[in-house]
């Protein structure tokens, strides 16, 4: 492990608050794409091997989840349940938008393929969605916090 630099423990404990978060929400589909991909179960995190060593550590869960294909389940339900964009379909729409262009009114043309800004829109929700829980619960964890010291 690198060297250790202030504030790097807390980054650390957020991967795996995270990773832990991520289990408890989608635990159906880390299980199904450990299994699909890795050939692992979800329940070897509990299991020991005859030394005692667990076959299955939350890194190797946090290892195996980031390094997931587009097609897994996890990258489905984090694209609305559609499988995201590859870098082909990506070159496609390109190639459409210049062909559109090129044949269009001038001044009609598209500014990107509709499928793309559809995906653009949902990820801007999505991100919104995401950022208001954030912020609710740092209200929360606030409110605590200041609670806590009004007590004392």
């Amino acid at each position: 492990m690198g060297p250790h630099r202030p504030g790097s423990r807390g980054r650390r404990l957020g991967k795996l608050i995270g990773l832990l978060r991520l289990i408890a929400e989608k635990a159906d589909l880390v299980e199904a794409d450990l299994d699909r991909y890795y050939q692992r179960d979800i329940r070897d995190l509990w299991r020991c091997d005859d030394e005692g060593r667990p076959l299955l550590t939350l890194r190797q869960v946090w290892v195996r989840i980031r390094h997931l294909p587009s097609d897994s389940a996890l990258a489905i339900a984090d694209n609305g349940g559609t499988v995201p964009w590859s870098i082909t379909d990506h070159l496609l729409a390109d190639t459409w938008l210049v062909i559109a262009q090129a044949n269009s009114a001038k001044g009609k043309a598209p500014r990107d393929h509709p499928r793309r800004e559809q995906e653009a829109q949902k990820r801007n929700a999505t991100r919104t969605v995401r950022r208001r829980g954030a912020l609710e619960r740092a209200k929360a964890r606030n409110a605590r916090r200041l609670a806590g010291r009004t007590q004392n």
